[in-house]
């Protein structure tokens, strides 16, 4: 799991040269997993240089939060099906991952699951969205955990953007949609008939693309 990204005042101040040399380090260490946070350092460097420094240095931070702002509105993750994914135990801690691997035969045709693996957070709950495909149909399975255990009282819809809404209650160990097609799709979060937020994404032949 990566560590947490870097914070705005910490990627101005590695921007800037105004950090702690702990801080640097620890920036430099996150740089090299994370790709997201370094293409921006990368595309902010780069503006920076082609700008008179001493005009831009008093409006740096402003400038920083316009473009960290629209980065990571550009910046999106893609995740990509993978054969070799184990489902997390969540999904089946007695399944073994020999089993998972194994190609199957159904009307003459021979079939492999392809996985995908997402872990969120909205608000004060930690998701985990399991995406199982089996060619142009995929299953998704979602857990939420709140203060350490399954959150109670959650409500989950999925919305097929443009085709109508599904919703599953959250029972242990999680909520089930199933034979879903390629498309658009938003999952929206409610705890206690309150809105706790969404998740838009798109799946595709090549993965899940978040939009």
């Amino acid at each position: 799991m990566h560590s947490k990204c870097i914070d705005l005042d910490k990627f101005i101040g590695y921007l800037n040269k105004d950090i702690s040399n702990k801080d640097r380090a620890y920036i430099e260490d996150h740089l090299s997993h994370c790709d997201r946070c370094l293409e921006m350092v990368v595309m902010t460097s780069q503006l920076v240089s082609e700008t008179n420094y001493s005009q831009m240095k008093v409006g740096l931070k402003l400038k920083a939060q316009e473009m960290w702002k629209n980065l990571k509105q550009k910046i999106k993750n893609t995740y990509q099906w993978n054969k070799d994914q184990f489902p997390p135990l969540w999904v089946d801690p007695f399944l073994q991952p020999a089993l998972v691997k194994v190609s199957y035969r159904s009307d003459q045709k021979e079939e492999t699951l392809e996985n995908a693996l997402i872990k969120k957070v909205i608000n004060d709950l930690s998701i985990e969205i399991f995406f199982e495909r089996n060619e142009n149909l995929v299953t998704i399975k979602i857990i939420i955990i709140k203060d350490n255990q399954i959150a109670p009282n959650i409500n989950i819809v999925i919305e097929r953007i443009g085709a109508g809404y599904t919703a599953r209650q959250l029972k242990e160990p999680f909520a089930f949609f199933e034979d879903l097609p390629f498309g658009k799709y938003r999952i929206m979060i409610e705890e206690k008939g309150i809105h706790k937020g969404d998740y838009d994404f798109e799946i595709n032949e090549k993965g899940i693309s978040e939009i």
